[in-house]
């Protein structure tokens, strides 16, 4: 069973701020049954205590996209959330900086892509698509569909696949 544990931050939970937090789905589970849904009474927890959440953060420091083999395409990602959480999707970072074309199918997946910074040049057939910041982009799960994605210069977006794209 791997846990994460830390200490909450004051900042964002001052009334918890010295109290011990664990993320984990398994956990949650045990937690769950073990207390069987009572609502979480403040006066009694003592410096600590567990206290477990359903809500999974990732800081930015632990966001850190590596290269993707695909090709000669300069392409980096990262899936931030996936099946390691328990989530029915993935979502992550993605960036790309000026180079050959990399190739996605989406026989098996549908993808929601938005635009941080940079472009994206998404091309299905000869169709190009220009995706520029705070564009919102879908790409619908399709037998035999595939989209090379490009950059003119670099792009980072961030994306949702659902079912999980690997």
């Amino acid at each position: 069973m791997s846990l994460v544990v830390q200490y909450l931050d004051a900042a964002y939970c001052p009334q918890y701020s010295n109290y011990l937090l664990i993320l984990g789905n398994e956990f949650s589970s045990w937690i769950s049954q073990t207390v069987a849904g009572q609502q979480l009474n403040t006066s009694v927890l003592t410096p600590l205590t567990a206290i477990v959440l359903s809500v999974v953060l990732v800081k930015k420091s632990g966001i850190v996209p590596e290269k993707f083999e695909a090709g000669n395409s300069n392409l980096k990602l990262v899936d931030v959330v996936d099946r390691k959480q328990g989530a029915p999707v993935t979502a992550g970072i993605i960036e790309i900086v000026k180079s050959e074309p990399c190739a996605f199918d989406y026989d098996n997946d549908c993808a929601v892509i938005y635009c941080i910074d940079g472009s994206f040049l998404l091309k299905e057939g000869e169709i190009k698509t220009d995706v520029q910041p705070g564009d919102v982009v879908y790409i619908p799960k399709k037998k035999g569909l595939k989209v090379e994605w490009s950059s003119p210069s670099m792009g980072r977006g961030f994306y949702v696949t659902f079912p999980h794209w690997r």
